[in-house]
């Protein structure tokens, strides 16, 4: 029987045969000697350890229990070894690249590290169906302008709820913008639920690590329109029902609704 640790990779909690971690510390470690006088080195290595914990939780919910070291090997391959990278270089290129597509549709135009700058060449927007929890349309934006697609979909809800443009605007994305499996978007930072930091699902805790904020602080945001919805209807029976026809009991109310909601979609 092989030996199953639990690893925290990137704000994910995966189950790893302990030969596989193994190799996964070789590999990074030789990333960081690899990347060692790289400017932005730091945030280059992030990104590859992000994209390794995206296809190690794959693997996990496909219902394997645990990642191999077969797994490994497969997922090192498809993100490129530190020889690959020397030989791009050897070339005379002015990229090496460290990404997985997903697909083999996707292009190598698409890689996601630059060696001078970092720039990703921004083709034409596309729905992306590799990331994608309805029709892929805010992915495939966060794609584009490489950014978190948690903060796309935040925005939706925001425009669903405020302007209510939100769902006329998505169903026209989704029948005009055509799909595709896009390259992964790696970022810097992204969010997520922060397991070790958590009252209910660790959205708060979550947020507060992007943020580096106290999550206490990102709980009492979120509970704030509740609190003083509370506290109005409160006022309310004392007054009488003075305040109960006033305009800041229903926009509270609003904003409850629109935070309870927007807390279940990060979760």
């Amino acid at each position: 029987m092989k030996k199953i640790i639990n690893i925290n990779l990137s704000g994910r909690v995966i189950p790893i045969e302990d030969a596989a971690y193994e190799s996964l510390q070789r590999y990074i470690e030789s990333l960081r000697r690899y990347f060692a006088h790289e400017e932005g080195r730091d945030e280059i290595i992030n990104d590859i350890e992000s994209r390794i914990a995206e296809l190690m939780d794959d693997k996990v919910k496909k219902g394997a229990q645990a990642v191999t070291e077969a797994d490994m090997a497969l997922i090192i391959d498809t993100m490129g070894r530190v020889e690959d990278f020397e030989e791009v270089e050897g070339e005379g290129t002015a990229t090496a690249a460290a990404s997985a597509t997903g697909s083999s549709n996707a292009t190598a135009e698409e890689s996601v590290f630059t060696r001078t700058t970092g720039y990703k060449p921004r083709g034409r927007l596309y729905r992306d169906t590799n990331d994608k929890i309805l029709g892929g349309v805010c992915s495939g934006i966060a794609n584009y302008f490489s950014i978190d697609p948690a903060i796309v979909r935040i925005i939706l809800v925001l425009l669903v709820f405020g302007a209510g443009t939100g769902i006329f605007l998505y169903l026209l994305l989704w029948i005009f913008l055509p799909k595709r499996p896009l390259a992964t978007n790696t970022v810097a930072k992204r969010f997520f639920r922060n397991p070790d930091d958590r009252i209910i699902g660790g959205v708060a805790g979550g947020i507060g690590a992007y943020f580096n904020k106290d999550a206490w602080t990102i709980r009492l945001i979120f509970l704030a329109p509740l609190l003083l919805n509370i506290l109005l209807e409160v006022l309310s029976a004392i007054f009488n029902d003075g305040f109960h026809h006033t305009f800041f009991p229903a926009f509270v109310g609003s904003f409850t609704g629109t935070f309870i909601l927007g807390y279940i979609i990060l979760w």
